[in-house]
C-alpha cells in the first residue's frame, strides 16, 4: 500500500439512524500518514450493495462529497463521512442483506489506497420486559457456553472439526454461543 494510507482496522461503520424510508451510515475513517510530509488526501466513501463475497454489487446506492483532511508526518488523523440509504433492505436472520463501503484515498487526482468494509443495516436493543430486539421484533437466543477445546481432538483448533460441531450446535436450534 501507499505510505498514506487507511490504517489498520480504519474503518469503522455504524448505522445510527434505521427507518423504513431511510437509513444513515456513518463511516469513520483513520488515516495514517507514513512519510516525513504533511499531506492532504481527498477522502471519500460510497456505499453498495453487496454480493454474497462482501463485495460491491452494481452502482452506489449512496455517496459521500470527497473531503480533504490533513494528514501530520508520521501521525494519523480520523475524519467521519455520513451517507442515507434510501430505503434500505435490513439485515436479519432469515434474510441476510448486506452492503459494502468502499473508501478511497487520493493524492493529487491518484487513487492511493481503497478499503472495502462489508455491513449490515440492522437495529438491535435489549429492554429488561422485551428481552433482545433485532429490527424492533422479538428474538429469543438458544445459546450454549461452548469452550474451546474439540473433546479428545484437544485445545488446538481443527477447523473442520469446528465447522462441524458448529452445524451440530445450529441443527439443535443453537443461535447464540459463548466460548471461553
Amino acid at each position: 500500500t501507499s505510505p498514506v494510507q487507511v490504517a489498520q482496522w480504519g474503518v469503522f461503520v455504524t448505522t445510527p439512524a434505521v427507518a423504513k424510508e431511510s437509513a444513515l451510515v456513518d463511516v469513520g475513517i483513520t488515516l495514517e500518514n507514513k512519510t516525513a510530509a504533511r499531506v492532504e488526501p481527498q477522502v471519500g466513501v460510497k456505499i453498495f450493495a453487496a454480493d454474497e463475497n462482501g463485495r460491491p454489487a452494481g452502482e452506489a446506492v449512496a455517496a459521500s462529497e470527497a473531503r480533504k483532511l490533513r494528514v501530520e508526518p508520521a501521525r494519523q488523523a480520523s475524519i467521519s463521512h455520513t451517507v442515507s440509504v434510501a430505503s434500505p433492505k435490513l439485515w436479519g436472520l432469515t434474510e441476510r442483506h448486506r452492503y459494502v463501503a468502499e473508501t478511497t484515498i487520493s493524492l493529487d487526482g491518484e487513487v492511493v489506497d481503497r478499503v472495502l468494509t462489508p455491513f449490515g443495516i440492522r437495529t438491535i436493543e435489549h429492554t429488561a420486559d422485551h428481552g433482545f430486539l433485532l429490527n424492533g421484533e422479538r428474538v429469543q437466543l438458544y445459546g450454549v457456553c461452548n469452550h474451546h477445546d474439540l473433546g479428545a481432538l484437544g485445545a488446538a483448533i481443527n477447523t473442520p472439526a469446528l465447522v462441524r460441531q458448529l452445524g451440530l450446535l445450529r441443527e439443535m436450534g443453537c443461535d447464540a454461543i459463548r466460548t471461553a
